[in-house]
């Protein structure tokens, strides 16, 4: 992420709660020798997340692509 122009803040650790589900299936993969990641990509919102006035600017949403893409080559060249 740090070598994209349209990423502007990096958190290697925090505190984040509601993504239980997230953390079972991680737990899952390390304890079968694997490594898991979580990676929220953040993007300024008006209101709170649960809300009928939620929105959301959709751009991220190409940059996540991205990264991802980005870092399945990366993984994918290191065997």
């Amino acid at each position: 992420a740090q070598t994209q122009p349209w990423f502007k803040q990096f958190v290697s650790e925090a505190r984040f709660s509601g993504s239980e589900d997230v953390a079972y299936m991680m737990r899952a993969v390390q304890e079968q020798g694997g490594q898991a990641a979580y990676i929220v990509f953040g993007t300024p919102v008006g209101t709170g997340h649960h809300t009928s006035e939620f929105d959301f600017d959709e751009e991220v949403l190409g940059q996540a692509v991205t990264l991802y893409s980005l870092l399945a080559v990366e993984l994918m060249a290191r065997g």
